[in-house]
Protein backbone atom coordinates (compact mmCIF):
# COMPACT_ATOMS: atom_id res chain seq x y z
CA UNK A 1 0.00 0.00 0.00
CA UNK A 2 2.77 2.40 0.73
CA UNK A 3 4.79 1.25 -2.31
CA UNK A 4 1.86 2.13 -4.16
CA UNK A 5 1.37 5.69 -2.40
CA UNK A 6 4.49 6.30 -3.38
CA UNK A 7 4.60 5.30 -7.22
CA UNK A 8 1.10 7.60 -7.19
CA UNK A 9 2.65 10.64 -5.34
CA UNK A 10 5.85 9.80 -7.93
CA UNK A 11 3.95 10.34 -10.61
CA UNK A 12 1.98 13.20 -9.80
CA UNK A 13 5.08 15.36 -8.79
CA UNK A 14 6.50 13.97 -12.62
CA UNK A 15 3.74 15.26 -14.46
CA UNK A 16 3.51 18.45 -12.91
CA UNK A 17 6.67 19.22 -13.15
CA UNK A 18 6.59 17.96 -16.77
CA UNK A 19 3.98 20.65 -17.55
CA UNK A 20 5.18 23.58 -15.88
CA UNK A 21 8.44 22.81 -18.26
CA UNK A 22 6.14 22.62 -21.38
CA UNK A 23 4.83 25.66 -20.14
CA UNK A 24 7.61 27.40 -19.86
CA UNK A 25 9.16 26.43 -23.21
CA UNK A 26 5.83 27.69 -24.56
CA UNK A 27 5.82 30.59 -23.26
CA UNK A 28 9.64 31.30 -24.77
CA UNK A 29 8.82 30.37 -28.01
CA UNK A 30 6.06 33.20 -28.03
CA UNK A 31 8.63 35.68 -26.83
CA UNK A 32 10.96 34.79 -29.35
CA UNK A 33 8.92 34.42 -32.26
CA UNK A 34 6.87 38.08 -31.26
CA UNK A 35 10.61 39.31 -31.30
CA UNK A 36 11.90 37.26 -34.48
CA UNK A 37 8.94 38.68 -36.45
CA UNK A 38 8.76 42.50 -35.37
CA UNK A 39 12.86 42.90 -35.55
CA UNK A 40 12.91 46.21 -36.89
CA UNK A 41 16.64 44.77 -38.34
CA UNK A 42 18.25 48.23 -38.55
CA UNK A 43 15.61 49.40 -39.98
CA UNK A 44 14.03 53.24 -38.40
CA UNK A 45 10.88 52.75 -37.42
CA UNK A 46 7.86 52.70 -38.45
CA UNK A 47 9.16 50.18 -40.18
CA UNK A 48 8.39 46.08 -41.33
CA UNK A 49 10.50 44.09 -42.90
CA UNK A 50 12.09 46.99 -44.70
CA UNK A 51 8.64 48.52 -45.22
CA UNK A 52 8.73 52.23 -43.89
CA UNK A 53 5.18 54.34 -44.12
CA UNK A 54 5.11 57.41 -45.70
CA UNK A 55 8.35 56.41 -48.20
CA UNK A 56 7.94 52.91 -49.36
CA UNK A 57 5.33 52.34 -52.31
CA UNK A 58 2.71 49.37 -52.72
CA UNK A 59 5.25 48.21 -56.13
CA UNK A 60 8.16 48.45 -53.96
CA UNK A 61 6.66 46.76 -51.11
CA UNK A 62 5.63 43.76 -52.65
CA UNK A 63 9.01 43.46 -54.09
CA UNK A 64 10.77 43.35 -50.70
CA UNK A 65 7.82 41.06 -49.60
CA UNK A 66 8.00 38.64 -52.58
CA UNK A 67 11.77 38.37 -52.14
CA UNK A 68 11.38 36.26 -48.85
CA UNK A 69 9.83 33.81 -50.16
CA UNK A 70 10.79 31.37 -46.77
CA UNK A 71 9.11 33.91 -44.62
CA UNK A 72 6.36 35.66 -46.84
CA UNK A 73 3.61 33.86 -48.70
CA UNK A 74 -0.09 34.37 -49.98
CA UNK A 75 0.40 38.15 -51.05
CA UNK A 76 -2.87 39.51 -52.34
CA UNK A 77 -5.98 41.75 -51.60
CA UNK A 78 -6.88 42.35 -48.21
CA UNK A 79 -10.42 41.88 -48.88
CA UNK A 80 -10.20 38.38 -50.07
CA UNK A 81 -9.45 37.22 -46.50
CA UNK A 82 -11.49 39.89 -45.06
CA UNK A 83 -8.88 41.53 -42.93
CA UNK A 84 -8.49 44.73 -44.68
CA UNK A 85 -11.12 47.40 -45.52
CA UNK A 86 -11.90 48.92 -49.21
CA UNK A 87 -8.70 51.00 -49.05
CA UNK A 88 -5.59 50.39 -51.43
CA UNK A 89 -3.67 47.47 -49.44
CA UNK A 90 -1.49 44.44 -50.10
CA UNK A 91 -1.74 41.82 -47.54
CA UNK A 92 0.24 38.63 -46.39
CA UNK A 93 0.85 35.43 -44.40
CA UNK A 94 3.95 35.44 -42.23
CA UNK A 95 5.05 31.71 -42.38
CA UNK A 96 5.59 30.65 -38.63
CA UNK A 97 3.63 27.99 -36.50
CA UNK A 98 0.87 29.50 -35.53
CA UNK A 99 0.87 31.97 -38.57
CA UNK A 100 0.68 35.67 -38.65
CA UNK A 101 -1.41 37.76 -40.59
CA UNK A 102 -0.01 41.26 -42.60
CA UNK A 103 -1.65 44.30 -44.20
CA UNK A 104 0.06 47.56 -45.68
CA UNK A 105 -2.38 49.78 -46.84
CA UNK A 106 -3.40 53.53 -47.78
CA UNK A 107 -6.34 55.31 -46.33
CA UNK A 108 -6.74 57.32 -49.16
CA UNK A 109 -7.72 56.20 -52.56
CA UNK A 110 -5.21 58.52 -54.31
CA UNK A 111 -1.65 57.16 -55.59
CA UNK A 112 0.92 57.23 -52.79
CA UNK A 113 2.90 55.31 -50.61
CA UNK A 114 2.15 53.16 -47.78
CA UNK A 115 0.74 54.71 -45.14
CA UNK A 116 -0.23 51.72 -42.54
CA UNK A 117 1.26 48.54 -41.75
CA UNK A 118 -0.84 46.20 -39.58
CA UNK A 119 1.07 42.96 -38.42
CA UNK A 120 -1.57 40.65 -36.61
CA UNK A 121 -0.48 37.71 -34.08
CA UNK A 122 -2.13 34.77 -34.20
CA UNK A 123 -4.81 33.86 -31.88
CA UNK A 124 -3.82 30.36 -30.90
CA UNK A 125 -0.12 31.47 -29.99
CA UNK A 126 -1.10 35.02 -28.66
CA UNK A 127 1.45 37.67 -28.30
CA UNK A 128 1.37 39.61 -24.94
CA UNK A 129 1.25 43.46 -24.02
CA UNK A 130 4.38 42.32 -22.01
CA UNK A 131 6.34 41.53 -24.89
CA UNK A 132 5.75 44.40 -27.09
CA UNK A 133 7.20 46.66 -24.07
CA UNK A 134 10.11 44.28 -24.28
CA UNK A 135 10.26 44.93 -28.01
CA UNK A 136 9.71 48.20 -28.64
CA UNK A 137 10.16 49.83 -25.08
CA UNK A 138 8.29 52.28 -22.84
CA UNK A 139 4.54 53.59 -24.08
CA UNK A 140 4.43 57.15 -24.62
CA UNK A 141 0.75 57.43 -24.18
CA UNK A 142 -2.32 54.70 -23.71
CA UNK A 143 -6.36 54.50 -23.83
CA UNK A 144 -9.08 52.99 -24.05
CA UNK A 145 -12.33 52.78 -26.45
CA UNK A 146 -15.80 51.67 -25.08
CA UNK A 147 -17.78 52.09 -28.10
CA UNK A 148 -19.97 49.90 -29.17
CA UNK A 149 -18.42 46.91 -31.16
CA UNK A 150 -15.15 49.08 -30.60
CA UNK A 151 -14.01 47.85 -27.12
CA UNK A 152 -9.83 47.88 -27.09
CA UNK A 153 -7.15 49.39 -25.80
CA UNK A 154 -4.36 51.50 -27.37
CA UNK A 155 -0.79 51.72 -26.29
CA UNK A 156 1.65 54.01 -28.17
CA UNK A 157 4.77 53.51 -28.45
CA UNK A 158 7.49 55.64 -29.42
CA UNK A 159 8.30 56.43 -33.37
CA UNK A 160 4.92 55.86 -34.69
CA UNK A 161 4.19 52.47 -33.58
CA UNK A 162 1.33 51.04 -31.45
CA UNK A 163 -0.29 47.48 -30.34
CA UNK A 164 -4.41 47.73 -30.11
CA UNK A 165 -5.80 44.92 -27.79
CA UNK A 166 -9.60 43.52 -26.96
CA UNK A 167 -10.90 43.99 -23.80
CA UNK A 168 -12.10 40.90 -22.62
CA UNK A 169 -13.97 42.85 -19.43
CA UNK A 170 -15.14 46.32 -21.26
CA UNK A 171 -17.01 46.79 -17.75
CA UNK A 172 -13.47 46.74 -16.12
CA UNK A 173 -11.34 48.10 -18.36
CA UNK A 174 -7.36 47.61 -17.77
CA UNK A 175 -3.50 47.28 -18.97
CA UNK A 176 -2.65 44.33 -18.37
CA UNK A 177 0.66 42.48 -19.71
CA UNK A 178 -1.02 39.52 -20.68
CA UNK A 179 -3.64 40.78 -22.01
CA UNK A 180 -3.20 39.41 -25.87
CA UNK A 181 -2.31 41.91 -28.31
CA UNK A 182 -5.07 41.51 -31.59
CA UNK A 183 -2.68 43.97 -33.68
CA UNK A 184 1.28 45.61 -34.13
CA UNK A 185 0.82 48.95 -36.40
CA UNK A 186 3.49 50.93 -37.55
CA UNK A 187 1.91 54.15 -39.21
CA UNK A 188 3.36 57.15 -41.40
CA UNK A 189 5.16 59.79 -39.89
CA UNK A 190 3.47 63.27 -39.63
CA UNK A 191 3.44 66.49 -37.99
CA UNK A 192 0.76 65.24 -35.00
CA UNK A 193 1.11 61.85 -33.33
CA UNK A 194 -1.15 59.05 -33.91
CA UNK A 195 -3.41 59.51 -31.19
CA UNK A 196 -5.61 62.12 -29.87
CA UNK A 197 -3.82 65.27 -28.04
CA UNK A 198 -5.79 64.67 -25.16
CA UNK A 199 -4.56 60.92 -24.79
CA UNK A 200 -3.23 60.41 -21.12
CA UNK A 201 0.91 59.56 -20.67
CA UNK A 202 1.49 56.36 -20.46
CA UNK A 203 1.17 55.20 -16.43
CA UNK A 204 1.49 51.53 -16.37
CA UNK A 205 -0.04 48.47 -16.20
CA UNK A 206 -3.33 49.72 -14.33
CA UNK A 207 -7.21 49.43 -14.03
CA UNK A 208 -8.39 51.96 -16.26
CA UNK A 209 -9.58 55.24 -14.58
CA UNK A 210 -11.23 58.30 -16.00
CA UNK A 211 -13.20 58.55 -19.76
CA UNK A 212 -12.30 56.52 -22.36
CA UNK A 213 -11.05 58.27 -25.75
CA UNK A 214 -11.62 56.43 -29.11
Amino acid sequence: MKRLLALTLFSIMFFALALAVVKQWSGNTSTSLAALILNARGCAQPCWHGIQPGKTTFQEGQVLLQTDTHFIAHLGNGQQDHIAGPEKNLCWLVMVNPIWHGCASRDEFSEGPIMRVDILPSRIVPMRLGEALAIFGTPVASTVCLQANAEYAAVYFADNVSVITLLTEPSQPSLDPNTPVYVVRYEYPSSEPPYRFDTPPWRGFIQWRGLPGC
